[in-house]
């Protein structure tokens, strides 16, 4: 019987509690912080991508952001790699391309996804919101090089992400 007094003594003081009996200790109730939005900066130079060491990200929106520091014009186009394809399927598929676009083989193994796909000039930066899902990615620039003829990511201008 003590044990029911004491339970019931704990369930009605809780209940009071909830129905406002009692003031707030902190004052108003504080809602939680939203989660901090990712930000990813992609160096690009004469003719590689740099991504500071970051090899994921999570799922979400990222602020990506293209530093240009080369001499050049670069683009940062992402792509999401098909289910079971692996980064180096991807850029072995790419070593056949000749222009602007693609090879089939590439792209029949990734989806565009976005990307900073504008032409960022020497010295400039461009930052852009993207929402990412989980996978393995690439970044990609299709530009060509005004001497050679050759796009740039068939001269190292290729890059991946993971996102999980």
């Amino acid at each position: 019987m003590r044990k029911t007094v004491i339970v019931l003594t704990i369930v009605v003081g809780l209940a009071g509690g909830a129905c406002g009996g009692a003031e707030p200790v902190d004052g108003p109730a504080t809602k939680p912080e939203p989660q901090a939005e990712t930000e990813l900066t992609l160096v690009a130079t004469d003719f590689e991508f740099d991504l500071g060491g970051v090899e994921s990200i999570p799922p979400g929106e990222v602020q990506l952001t293209l530093d240009n520091r080369g001499d050049q014009a670069h683009e940062a186009q992402l792509y999401l790699l098909n289910e079971g394809i692996t980064y180096e399927q991807f850029t072995a598929a790419t070593a056949g391309g000749e222009s602007t676009r693609l090879p089939a083989e590439a792209l029949a193994m990734a989806t565009p996804a976005g990307g900073l796909t504008s032409n960022v000039t020497a010295g400039e930066s461009i930052t852009l919101p993207e929402q990412v899902a989980a996978g393995t990615y690439a970044f990609v620039c299709h530009l060509l090089d005004p001497e050679s003829l050759r796009p740039h990511y068939l001269d190292g201008m290729i890059a991946p992400l993971e996102v999980r």
